[in-house]
C-alpha cells in the first residue's frame, strides 16, 4: 500500500469527519459555496499545503450539511398502516421486519411472524435503538391484517422450489438464509451455533457470498466475450442484490465488484484499497446516516482490516500451494475479526474466542453450498444431494458448538479503548508497510 493517504482516502476521512461532527458544524449553503470558491481560489495562487486545508474544510463542511440535510425521522403516528417488505430476523423474543408506510420506512417489532407484502392496520410503540439511529424503530402492540400479499416473489419462489424438491426444514433454511437473504426458516438454535463458533458472518449474505458468486458466474458465462461478460456480471450481481432486499453487506460486496469491473473496461487496474475507499466514499455520499449504521461499521471495518493486512501476511506465505490456501484462510480470518473486536465489545461485550476454527470449518464450504443450492433448483435429484449435505454441515456445527467453551465475556471495553486499539493497529499496519517498501527497495538496488 504505496499511497495510504491518496486522495480518495483522504477525502474520504475528511467526509467522516464532517458527518460525525454535524451537530457542532451545522453549517449553511452559504457557507458551503463560500469555502468552495476559497478552494477554486486557493488552486490556482497558493501553496499545496493551502490548498489541502481549504479542500478538507471544502468536504468536512459537505459531510455536515449532507447529514444535517436529510430528513428528519419521521413522526409515526400510533394507529398507522404499514406494508411489510422483508424478513429481517428475530430478536430473542420478536420477530424482525423491514416496512413501509406513511413516515417512511420503518423496522418493527413483532411476536407473531408477518406474511411479506401484506398491509397491516397497526398499534405502534416507538422506541430508540441503541445499535442503530439511522431509522425509526417500532413494536406492534397490536394488527390486524388489510390486504394480503399478491402472489410469490422471486424470492419465496426460490425457497417454495426447494421444498418441493425435497429439501428439509433445517437444510432449507439454512440454504435461504445464505443463498437469497431469507431469515423467516432458520430456526434460532442454528443461529445461536454459528455465534457461538465466531461465524455468524457466514449466515449473513456478505461479501464473502458475492464473491464466491461472481466467480461461480464468470465460470458459466466464460464464453461470452468481453467486455459483454463483465456487463452481465454486474447485472446479475444487482438482480441478486434485489433478491437480498438490498442488504448494506450485499450493497458493498456489490458496488465494490461493479467498481471493479468499470476500472477494467476502462483498462485501469485498482488497488484493494482503492475501491473500498471509492465505495465507502459512495455510500456515504449517498447515505450519510450509514456512518452510524451497525452493520455498516462492521461490515467495512472488516474489509478494510483485511486490505491493509494482506501485504505484510504476503511476506511470510508458505512455498506450497496447499498450504498457502489455508494460511490465507486463517489470516483473512485474523485480520477480519481483528477488524471489527473493538466493534463488537462496545456492542455486544462478548466475543468468540473460537471463531478460527468456525472460519476454517464453514469459509471453505461456501461454494459448494452455494454451487449445490443453485443445481437444487434444478431437479429432486440435486435436491436431494444437497439436502444431503446440508444436513451434514448442520451436524457438524452441532457437534461443534456443543464441544467449546461459551463467548469471551468483556464488560469494561468502551468507545476510547476502540479507538486506541485503532490507532495501535493503524500505526503497526503503516510500520510494516514502511519496513517491506524499504525491503523492496533495497532488493532492486
Amino acid at each position: 500500500m504505496k499511497t495510504p493517504f491518496s486522495l480518495i482516502n483522504r477525502l474520504l476521512a475528511y467526509l467522516v469527519s464532517g458527518i460525525y461532527f454535524a451537530e457542532l458544524l451545522s453549517p449553511s449553503i452559504y457557507l458551503l459555496l463560500l469555502v468552495c470558491c476559497i478552494y477554486v481560489f486557493s488552486c490556482y495562487y497558493t501553496l499545496f499545503i493551502v490548498q489541502e486545508l481549504f479542500l478538507g474544510l471544502l468536504w468536512v463542511l459537505i459531510g455536515a450539511y449532507l447529514l444535517k440535510a436529510e430528513p428528519a425521522l419521521p413522526d409515526w403516528p400510533e394507529l398507522t398502516v404499514v406494508k411489510v417488505i422483508d424478513y429481517a430476523g428475530k430478536s430473542p423474543k420478536r420477530h424482525k421486519f423491514k416496512a413501509e408506510g406513511i413516515g417512511g420506512s420503518i423496522i418493527l417489532y413483532s411476536k407473531d411472524s408477518l406474511e411479506s407484502g401484506a398491509i397491516y392496520a397497526a398499534k405502534l410503540q416507538l422506541f430508540d435503538s441503541v445499535y442503530n439511529t439511522s431509522q425509526t424503530r417500532a413494536f406492534i402492540k397490536e394488527y390486524r391484517l388489510v390486504e394480503p400479499a399478491n402472489g410469490l416473489t422471486f424470492r419465496a419462489s426460490m425457497v417454495k422450489r426447494w421444498n418441493t424438491l425435497g429439501i428439509s426444514h433445517e437444510p432449507l433454511g439454512l440454504l435461504a438464509n445464505v443463498m437469497v437473504g431469507d431469515r423467516t426458516l432458520i430456526s434460532s438454535t442454528v443461529k445461536e451455533q454459528f455465534k457461538k463458533l465466531g461465524a455468524a458472518h457466514v449466515l449473513a449474505i456478505s461479501g464473502l457470498h458475492v464473491g464466491v458468486l461472481f466467480a461461480l458466474l464468470n465460470g458459466l458465462i466464460f464464453f461470452v466475450p468481453q467486455p459483454y461478460r463483465k456487463i452481465l456480471l454486474v447485472a446479475c450481481l444487482w438482480w441478486y442484490a434485489l433478491i437480498a432486499a438490498f442488504s448494506p453487506s450485499v450493497v458493498r460486496a456489490t458496488l465494490i465488484f461493479s467498481l471493479y469491473a468499470l476500472a477494467h473496461l476502462l483498462k485501469r487496474i485498482p488497488s484493494k484499497a482503492q475501491l473500498l475507499s471509492v465505495s465507502a466514499f459512495l455510500s456515504l455520499l449517498i447515505q450519510p446516516q450509514l456512518l452510524f449504521d451497525l452493520g455498516f461499521l462492521m461490515s467495512y471495518s472488516a474489509v478494510a482490516a483485511i486490505v491493509v493486512c494482506l501485504e505484510p501476511l504476503k511476506a511470510f506465505e508458505p512455498k506450497r500451494k496447499w498450504l498457502r490456501y489455508f494460511y490465507y484462510l486463517a489470516a483473512v480470518s485474523i485480520a477480519a475479526q481483528l477488524g471489527v473486536t473493538p466493534i463488537v465489545l462496545v456492542t455486544f461485550k462478548t466475543i468468540s474466542t473460537w471463531f478460527l476454527l468456525g472460519s476454517l470449518a464453514l469459509v471453505p464450504l461456501m461454494p459448494f453450498i452455494l454451487g449445490l443450492g443453485l443445481l437444487g433448483l434444478t431437479s429432486s435429484f440435486w435436491a436431494s444431494i444437497c439436502n444431503s449435505w446440508l444436513s451434514s454441515v448442520l451436524k457438524g456445527v452441532n457437534y461443534l458448538a456443543q464441544h467449546i467453551p461459551e463467548p469471551l465475556v468483556i464488560e469494561d471495553f468502551d468507545k476510547p479503548d476502540a479507538a486506541l486499539y485503532y490507532g495501535v493497529f493503524a500505526l503497526l499496519m503503516y510500520l510494516a508497510h514502511q519496513t517491506l517498501d524499504q525491503r523492496r527497495g533495497q532488493k532492486h538496488h
